[in-house]
């Protein structure tokens, strides 16, 4: 199983500023706190995986900087923009995620 997350995230970027991060990037990302997303538990998620005996072979971050936080029920509007190449970035990684020769990412 592969797992991609894309949230908005704490990423130290300008306002819609897009960041992947893959494989060990995810859990170093995580392990530091340097990307702190909004509501999603990445890290209990893994670790319930990793339990089940599911862990991800291949996994994902694909992190949008919010505007502001909060809770609303639309992004804004900078936030918007950024997700058709949030959703391209998606693609590419799934893509590439069912070739059979292509590598784990390393961490950068």
């Amino acid at each position: 199983p592969h797992l991609l997350v894309p949230d908005a995230a704490q990423l130290a970027a300008h306002p819609g500023g897009l960041n992947v991060r893959q494989d060990e990037a995810v859990d170093d990302c995580l392990r530091s706190r340097k990307c702190r997303l909004q509501e999603v538990g990445v890290a209990d998620l893994k670790d319930i995986a990793r339990r089940e005996g599911d862990r991800p072979t291949r996994d994902a971050l694909i992190g949008i900087q919010p505007e502001t936080l909060g809770w609303g029920d639309a992004p804004s509007e900078t936030v918007r923009r950024s997700l058709p190449r949030a959703a391209a970035n998606a693609a590419a990684l799934v893509h590439k995620w069912r070739q059979p020769t292509y590598p784990k990412a390393v961490n950068q």
